[in-house]
């Protein structure tokens, strides 16, 4: 989320460009596994792809350059990318209050934070004895919303391997 404000990208901040960050992952073998050839191949030969690709870059994928469609996808995702953007924090409506100058309005939005943070923390307290019933050995028999994941009228597989865990833990 708002990378077009970024500066270095990659976990190891290897390049400046996410359109040069997109290409990675997609020929990482430990992602996508990739090579350029098979990213231009699905985009000539997929009749839709291929008409968005003249659409975006004027002309069709190159039938010979590999690199220049893979680069054009790159750019393509990056330019994607750099539309998601996450709405500012509380913290950041403040630290902006305080930028512009308007003190009380950030004196305002600090009460306010405080108040949620004082709402958080006394709802956590009342939730605490429900949290360790629900943590404590019994309450594993209960249904979950884990046992959905069954088939229906059968118990959860991982419930029933837990259980039959406990019997022979507790019966050594």
């Amino acid at each position: 989320m708002n990378l077009r404000l970024g500066r270095a990208f990659g976990w190891d901040g290897v390049t400046d460009k996410l359109w040069l960050q997109s290409i990675r992952p997609m020929l990482d073998a430990r992602e996508l596994g990739a090579s350029p050839r098979h990213v231009a191949d699905v985009i000539r030969k997929d009749e839709q792809l291929a008409c968005r690709y003249q659409k975006t870059f004027g002309a069709p994928p190159s039938p010979t350059d590999d690199q220049a469609v893979l680069t054009d996808v790159a750019k393509a995702l990056a330019a994607l990318v750099e539309t998601f953007e996450t709405p500012p924090t509380p913290f950041d409506r403040f630290r902006n209050a305080l930028a512009r100058g308007e003190r009380d309005h950030a004196l305002d939005l600090f009460r306010r934070g405080a108040a949620r943070a004082r709402r958080f923390s006394s709802a956590r307290a009342r939730a605490a004895p429900a949290i360790a019933v629900r943590t404590s050995p019994t309450a594993s028999c209960a249904t979950t919303a884990f046992s959905k994941l069954a088939a229906p009228g059968r118990p959860d597989p991982a419930r029933a391997a837990r259980s039959r865990c406990r019997r022979s833990a507790t019966s050594s």
